[in-house]
């Protein structure tokens, strides 16, 4: 069943999808009713799900369940990947490509693929004060808090240089 993702609690299990660009108005509408349409229907062992979504900044796709109303299995987590792979096919976009890490520089977002963090961290086009999406928050209180962070306080600081944290 789909609810409101305000109506969820903090504890409901959340998958962040990063687009490979931004969305359009039209494909927006168009990932809203495919999302909308599969959760109503979201089932785990034949037991419906309380569940919701999100679509932020144009560039991602959230997607909760409330794993205390009705316990979720691979298969039910499967099932959401799959509408996802529909809609890559569709828009002729990734959803599912783990690689991309979104920044965001000037106001503007920055993806770069991971294995060019670091060195964008050496031309200084990332640093401490940069903000990034942090797609690895696994509840919903955590997207609440901890999506939008700065480099120095989230997973991203493992590339930053260690000289960085020394204080005289």
């Amino acid at each position: 069943m789909l609810v409101s993702f305000e109506n969820l609690p903090d504890t409901a299990r959340v998958w962040v999808y990063t687009a490979s660009r931004f969305l359009s108005k039209e494909e927006m509408k168009l990932v809203s009713e495919s999302l909308s349409h599969f959760m109503e229907t979201w089932q785990s062992h034949g037991k419906e799900l309380r569940a919701s979504f999100q679509l932020f900044e144009n560039r991602f796709v959230i997607i909760a369940a409330d794993e205390q109303y009705n316990e979720l299995s691979g298969c039910g987590i499967d099932k959401s990947l799959h509408v996802l792979q529909l809609l890559e096919q569709e828009l002729g976009i990734s959803f599912t490509d783990k690689s991309i890490v979104i920044f965001e520089k000037d106001g503007k977002p920055l993806p770069l693929v991971f294995n060019k963090i670091k060195q964008a961290i050496e031309q200084d086009i990332v640093n401490v004060d940069t903000f990034f999406y942090n797609t690895l928050v696994s509840n919903k209180g955590e997207f609440q808090t901890h999506f939008k962070l700065k480099v120095s306080d989230g997973w991203v600081k493992k590339f930053l240089p260690t000289t960085i944290f020394i204080k005289d």
